[in-house]
């Protein structure tokens, strides 16, 4: 997608394009504060779809059957590796134009601390937008997130599954079940640094029988 400079007023363009919006706002602003303020960035289509989503951002239905409705939960290595984020992905199917625009909102969301997107590897002319959160914030935030991507999408959370390490396929998107995920490995981290604490190896258990021993070791005080 290129983009041109327009004049605000007149709605001529420069012949120059560029390859991106903030490639046209740097030339803009090397033209001088005389004429900076005369123009204005704006993507070189007739599309008006595109140019609505690219200038006035995402509302409700935009990314109507361009977002797959799945969500993926801890599945990705964050930005930074030795962090412990959580990182949430989305999937953005067959439209380019609409990878920026999308990861724009995202990044708005509250309790955001990154973002980032790429090519997916196991679904075909599919771009993954990457949300990361601290593990210690607040739950709240990763879900209404979700609830408001689903809303672009001109969905309900109820209509996505969601991709969680316990789970080897995808499962129907539920809140307590998501909870749930995070309130267990959460114990089981806990565990292993117990464990590690005492200079022992973590047992193969599951999740469930890690608790459980928590459990009846808390019970003999």
């Amino acid at each position: 997608m290129k983009w041109k400079l327009v004049h605000k007023e007149t709605g001529s363009v420069l012949k120059q394009r560029f390859e991106s919006e903030d490639t046209a706002l740097d030339h803009l602003m090397a033209m001088g504060n005389a004429f900076a303020h005369l123009y204005e960035a704006a993507p070189d289509t007739q599309n008006q779809w595109l140019r609505k989503i690219l200038t006035e951002g995402l509302v409700q239905g935009d990314l109507r059957r361009i977002l797959i409705p799945q969500v993926s939960v801890d599945e990705y290595v964050p930005s930074d590796s030795s962090s412990d984020n959580i990182v949430v992905a989305f999937f953005v199917k067959g439209v380019d134009e609409a990878i920026i625009p999308t990861r724009d909102f995202i990044m708005k969301c509250k309790g955001v601390i990154d973002t980032a997107y790429g090519d997916s590897d196991t679904i075909a002319d599919t771009t993954i937008i990457y949300a990361e959160f601290p593990r210690k914030g607040s739950f709240e935030n990763i879900t209404t997130m979700i609830k408001m991507v689903a809303m672009l999408a001109g969905l309900e959370t109820t209509d996505f599954s969601m991709l969680i390490p316990t789970e080897q396929n995808r499962i129907p998107y539920v809140e307590e079940e998501l909870e749930e995920y995070f309130v267990k490995r959460s114990e089981r981290k806990n565990w292993e640094a117990q464990k590690k604490a005492l200079g022992n190896d973590v047992p193969e258990e599951s999740s469930d029988e890690a608790t459980d021993e928590i459990t009846e070791m808390f019970n003999r005080f």
